[in-house]
């Protein structure tokens, strides 16, 4: 039996799909504690995994934005990912400390996750990401992440897809990235080893 630590942003299209996940680890006699936001606590309790709640500032319904265009995508992932971290991070670490951890599984929006797998390999069980959202890995055979474009064949679409991936990390979302690499000094001690925040589930 393992023991496994299972993480979700606290939004119904992420805790459902990750219920999931826990009930299928529950089944095969692993023991299983999840981490959310308090609303999901009896449904957590339901699917048979020990509920934890996040901490504060990360169990909170984002706050609405009216910006537009790239800014709205800053703006978002800044309330969904970047701003919740403390109250995701300070509560999984206890729950690691507290009892040997086989593993954490988290979707990949759960940026105390991300910080998580930038910790030395032997100091930490291992990190995996859960696909319930679009993969957002940048590839060369691929347009960045919400862009909606086909990943398109030979050469040229590959080097089109480099540019587009560049300017995003670069450019675009450059201040996003900048947010990012602060979270992680100020919870994990962690500097920047050059990956983009997307890029994360890369880890492990």
């Amino acid at each position: 039996m393992a023991s496994i630590i299972v993480c979700s942003a606290p939004h119904d299209g992420h805790v459902s799909p990750m219920l999931g996940v826990a009930r299928r680890l529950i089944a095969r006699g692993h023991r299983v504690r999840f981490l959310t936001g308090p609303k999901y606590a009896e449904a957590v309790r339901s699917a048979g995994a020990e509920f934890l709640p996040l901490g504060p500032g990360a169990d909170e319904p984002p706050k609405s934005t009216d910006a537009t265009g790239m800014q709205a995508i800053r703006d978002g992932v800044r309330l969904l990912v970047v701003d919740p971290a403390r109250g995701q991070y300070e509560p999984l670490m206890a729950a690691v400390a507290a009892e040997p951890t086989d593993a954490v599984l988290a979707e990949i929006s759960f940026m105390a996750a991300s910080i998580l797998s930038r910790q030395p390999r032997e100091s930490r069980p291992p990190v995996i990401a859960c696909g319930i959202l679009p993969l957002t890995l940048s590839s060369r055979d691929c347009a960045p992440f919400g862009m909606g474009l086909n990943p398109g064949k030979g050469p040229l679409s590959r080097l089109r897809n480099r540019a587009l991936n560049w300017f995003v990390a670069n450019v675009a979302l450059k201040d996003t990235q900048r947010q990012v690499n602060e979270k992680m000094r100020e919870l994990g001690g962690v500097e920047p080893d050059g990956s983009f925040f997307l890029d994360w589930a890369r880890k492990g």
